[in-house]
């Protein structure tokens, strides 16, 4: 919805996965993860159910925090068995093999869950602050009446664009095209002290 009203189309809309934000936090993998809670409240989902994936949530959970404490040394060298299962030559399945006794074996899709949010956890944390720092955006509104032209500093085009989008907030002026991050960084300065540049 956000391209449809911040961005200007200018041919027919495709829906593609790779148009989505965020994409290592909206996997197809961790679906049930995120979203069966929704369910659950909305009577969508039976408690049974629910139950499966919050032991699931747990057991993931538990598992990273638990691999980061058990170590072993290679090659003279310590490393956590988290670590060594962040690497890209080492899977889980691998790592279970080599070591059975602090390797456990759940089923498949927690199994490739765990390694998965080990692996990725670098980049997923970056995303959580990207997130984070939207959701801040979010918070600092742009009055209706809000004179983007008397905004020093404010490229030209930024200008155009957000008098052509009048967008509500931060947020959604920083999904713009033409709008660039130092462009935000003017607006909330601005936004301050909105009243000098209210018509």
């Amino acid at each position: 919805i956000d391209d449809l009203t911040t961005k200007e189309i200018l041919e027919p809309y495709r829906m593609f996965t790779s148009r989505a934000e965020y994409r290592l936090l909206l996997r197809q993998d961790n679906a049930d993860l995120r979203l069966r809670e929704y369910g659950y409240e909305l009577g969508l989902i039976d408690k049974e159910k629910y139950q499966k994936v919050k032991e699931k949530k747990k057991i993931i959970k538990s598992e990273v925090t638990r691999l980061s404490k058990i170590h072993k040394t290679i090659d003279g060298r310590g490393f956590s068995l988290k670590k060594l299962l962040s690497r890209v030559e080492n899977s889980y399945e691998k790592l279970l093999k080599n070591y059975p006794k602090d390797f456990f074996d759940y089923k498949k899709e927690i199994n490739d869950q765990i390694e998965l949010e080990i692996k990725y956890e670098g980049y997923i944390n970056r995303q959580k602050k990207d997130v984070q720092k939207l959701k801040d955006l979010e918070k600092i509104k742009v009055p209706k009446n809000f004179n983007f032209e008397k905004v020093i500093g404010l490229r030209y085009e930024a200008i155009e664009k957000l008098m052509k989008f009048t967008p509500q907030n931060l947020e959604i002026a920083s999904k713009i095209n033409g709008v660039s991050f130092a462009d935000i960084s003017i607006l909330m300065i601005s936004l301050q002290n909105k009243k000098s540049f209210i018509n």
